[in-house]
């Protein structure tokens, strides 16, 4: 995926998507985006601790313990994201919290490895 523009020589992009053709600096842009959501989302699930912060009376609960845990690495991952990318990507406030908590599931249930 990480050369994937520097295969193919374009200049414009047709995803069917919105209003407007993209270019190959958009595509780069995603790709960097994905590479840092791919790391942010990993970081989170790397030092985040299960039950951290909990009511204690949840605290027996394993599905409140997971609920609880998912969140804080998805908002670990927001919060990591949201400096750099807050005003390079349209949607940006409004996908992101879904884009964590997709990385974190896949990162969680398939493996690390990215393409």
């Amino acid at each position: 995926m990480r050369n994937l523009n520097k295969k193919y020589d374009f200049t414009t992009l047709i995803g069917g998507h919105l209003n407007r053709v993209g270019t190959k600096e958009d595509v780069t842009k995603q790709l960097a985006f994905m590479s840092d959501l791919h790391a942010a989302a990993g970081t989170g699930l790397a030092t985040t601790k299960m039950g951290e912060g909990m009511q204690p009376s949840d605290l027996t609960n394993p599905w409140a313990g997971f609920d609880n845990y998912i969140d804080r690495v998805t908002i670990s991952c927001v919060n990591t994201l949201t400096p750099k990318w807050k005003d390079k990507l349209a949607g940006f406030d409004v996908f992101i919290y879904d884009q964590c908590l997709s990385m974190e599931q896949s990162l969680r249930i398939d493996g690390p490895s990215i393409q």
